[in-house]
């Protein structure tokens, strides 16, 4: 259910249609997942593997401060203030400034990815879910 709302928001957001295929392949066939992650490794070792690394790195550091029982500021601040990529992030959360677009900061270092991220985070908010959860998920659909 979860990720029927997730890719749902997702597609509202703008999320290009064969990525939103490949997620819901990914989620609700996983044989095809496991044909369909050989190919991506062989296709994206060409590109920019350290980017991806990064993001998936950075989304899990959330995740662990978020289940140390930080709240979701505290968490953007403390696990983006060291990477280049996601700075601005942690400068605004430090700020105070409106989630909203400290979030739309966070979704954008996620190029195509990041109206899931926005997304998921903005289920979480307004459902009173877990944060943790949506991100988990979101680091198993990029």
């Amino acid at each position: 259910m979860t990720a029927v709302v997730l890719l749902s928001l997702a597609a509202v957001n703008g999320a290009p249609l064969p990525r939103l295929i490949a997620a819901g392949l990914v989620w609700f066939v996983p044989w095809w997942a496991a044909v369909g992650a050989v190919g991506l490794v062989l296709v994206s070792r060409r590109r920019a593997p350290m980017v991806v690394d990064r993001r998936l790195e950075v989304l899990a550091s959330i995740t662990a401060e978020l289940r140390s029982g930080m709240s979701l500021r505290s968490a953007l601040h403390t696990a983006c203030r060291t990477d280049e990529l996601f700075g601005k992030v942690a400068r605004r959360a430090r700020l105070g400034l409106p989630m909203g677009d400290v979030v739309a900061d966070l979704a954008g270092g996620f190029d195509d990815h990041g109206p899931l991220v926005a997304a998921s985070l903005d289920l979480a908010d307004h459902s009173g879910g877990s944060a943790v959860d949506a991100l988990e998920t979101v680091a198993r659909l990029i």
